[in-house]
């Protein structure tokens, strides 16, 4: 969980949609980064399911899961965008893969194979990340994140193998 944590102080910067609650009725108004947007919208309703006693387990690792195609889709969707706005969104989506391996691990009551495989999502998407292409000052941010879910998937990998075409840790 403190790796999880260090991963949502992470995203929280990225941008003010973060930080607000999207009414899941009301359709998202357009901004100027799509990419960022949306992977910023995504990550804050996954946070903001899991925050919410009302939902039960299954439906909050639908959301997410749910917020992950999302974010997915918009990177499919804007090939073109500028590094800093597909790291932006890896940081994002391993926030929102690593929230999910959390809510693997409340709802199978140990580290389990689903809770690991949602786990080394979070890694791949890290692994996307092109630390030259965004401002210096996210460097020490990107590294915190990859550190912080490379302890999980290390454990992981001990407990489970390597997936086959897993990234390198």
């Amino acid at each position: 969980m403190r790796a999880l944590l260090a991963v949502a102080l992470a995203v929280a910067p990225c941008g003010a949609a973060f930080a607000q609650h999207a009414d899941p009725d009301q359709q998202r108004s357009p901004r100027i980064n799509a990419l960022e947007d949306a992977s910023n919208d995504a990550a804050a309703e996954c946070a903001e399911i899991n925050k919410d006693l009302h939902f039960s387990m299954e439906e909050m690792i639908n959301k997410c899961q749910s917020e992950a195609a999302e974010v997915r889709a918009a990177l499919a969707a804007n090939p073109g965008a500028s590094g800093h706005s597909k790291n932006i969104a890896n940081v994002g989506l391993s926030y929102i893969e690593f929230t999910i391996a959390g809510d693997y691990v409340r709802a199978d009551k140990v580290r389990s194979a689903r809770a690991c495989a949602r786990a080394e999502a979070a890694w791949e998407a890290t692994t996307r990340i092109d630390v030259a292409a965004s401002p210096k000052d996210w460097a020490s941010t990107f590294a915190d994140i990859r550190e912080s879910i490379s302890d999980t998937v290390r454990i992981c990998r001990t407990d489970f193998g390597v997936p086959a075409g897993a990234p390198s840790l």
